[in-house]
C-alpha cells in the first residue's frame, strides 16, 4: 500500500465514537467487547464496526502523549483488529503491509476506577483495503486493551461481502 492509503487508513482508525456511562454495575478490571453490528455509509466506501463495551475500573482509552513504554511496540495500540478473507470454505487470516490497529482516546467524563460500559464505532475506508475485490467476503476478529494492559476476549464480527464496495 502506498503513503496516502496509510494515512487515509490512520485517519478513519481514529475515527472512534464513544459513549461511556457510569454504572452501578460491577464488571471485571478486564475489558469485556460484543461484536453490535456492521454498516456502510450511503456510498458504500466507508464500513462502520459497532462494539459494546465493558469495564470494571474505567482504565480504557490512551492519551496522545501515551508514548513511552508501556505504551510502546505491540501497546502503542489498544484497539486490535484482524482481517480474514474467506477461501475454500474457510477464513484464511490476510497479512498486509500496515496493521489494522487504532488508539482509543482516553474517554471524557470517566473515573479511572468505576465502572464503564458503552459503544465504540470504527470507521474503516474499504478503499484502502485495495487488496480484496468485489464478492470477497471478510470477517474481523477484534479485541481492546486498557491501560492496565489488561486484553479483553476477541470477538468476530459477521461475514461481510463486498459486493457492493
Amino acid at each position: 500500500m502506498n503513503k496516502p492509503i496509510i494515512y487515509g487508513l490512520l485517519t478513519t482508525l481514529a475515527a472512534f465514537f464513544f459513549t461511556a456511562c457510569v454504572e452501578e454495575n460491577e464488571y471485571p478490571d478486564e475489558p469485556h467487547i460484543e461484536y453490535e453490528s456492521f454498516s456502510t455509509t450511503a456510498n458504500d466506501s466507508v464500513g462502520i464496526i459497532k462494539l459494546s463495551f465493558t469495564d470494571g475500573n474505567g482504565d480504557i482509552g490512551l492519551a496522545k502523549s501515551d508514548t513511552t513504554s508501556p505504551y510502546t511496540g505491540k501497546y502503542f495500540y489498544n484497539f486490535f483488529l484482524y482481517v480474514f478473507e474467506k477461501k475454500n470454505g474457510q477464513y484464511d487470516s490476510v497479512q498486509t503491509s500496515i496493521p489494522f490497529h487504532g488508539r482509543i482516546p482516553i474517554l471524557d467524563d470517566v473515573t479511572v476506577g468505576e465502572s464503564i460500559e458503552g459503544d465504540i464505532e470504527m470507521e474503516i475506508d474499504i478503499y484502502t483495503m485495495d487488496i480484496f475485490i468485489p464478492g470477497d467476503t471478510l470477517v474481523f476478529d477484534i479485541f481492546i486493551v486498557d491501560r492496565a494492559l489488561n486484553q479483553s476476549n476477541t470477538i468476530r464480527t459477521d461475514p461481510i461481502i463486498l459486493n457492493n464496495f
